[in-house]
């Protein structure tokens, strides 16, 4: 493998993408209705699923267990303090940051393995036609709230944004050849 600075830069980009996500998007539980809303965290924490287990537990009250505890207190200082259940919270953003960690793991990696060196005109028109797929996706699986959607949903992301990387770099070779 062919580990040259431009993969590594792209390959660093995406582990802080990724990491940043992590650290930064949340998912919140709508209890009443069931459906999850994506939203972007005032302050860095692991804990992505937020919800109330006192609203839960409203119609036969019991004590909370310490993990259901942990969340409770998690959604008031996340979700009701700062007051995401009352604004429009969108996918925009979260789905922004999601498509760089992919944009440049799968550039950096494709490239890496292929030792072919991508332009950065190919790794931005990557980035824009898969943010509007990521978009939707993201938007798809806030009314479908499911593991199993989910994990189809992410694999067809990735699996999208590695397509869209062959479909540029087969372009390339096809102008070439009509150049000459």
């Amino acid at each position: 493998m062919n580990l040259n600075k431009k993969n590594l830069v792209l390959i660093l980009f995406g582990t802080s993408s990724l990491f940043t996500a992590i650290l930064f998007i949340g998912q919140v539980y709508h209890s009443e209705d069931g459906d999850r809303s994506f939203f972007i965290k005032y302050k860095p924490t692991f804990q992505q699923y937020f919800y109330s287990p006192k609203f839960i537990h409203r119609l036969q009250p019991t004590k909370l267990t310490l993990i259901e505890d942990k969340d409770e207190h998690a959604f008031q200082e996340y979700i009701i303090e700062i007051g995401v259940l009352s604004r429009n919270n969108g996918v925009l953003l979260p789905a922004i940051l999601i498509q760089l960690a992919f944009t440049f793991f799968i550039c950096g990696g494709f490239s890496m393995y292929s030792k072919t060196i991508l332009n950065y005109e190919y790794i931005g028109w990557q980035f824009l036609i898969n943010l509007l797929i990521t978009y939707f996706g993201l938007f798809f699986m806030s009314f479908l709230d499911e593991n199993t959607t989910t994990k189809i949903v992410c694999l067809s992301l990735l699996s999208i944004n590695f397509l869209t990387i062959l479909f540029f770099l087969r372009g390339k070779r096809i102008h070439k050849i009509l150049r000459s």
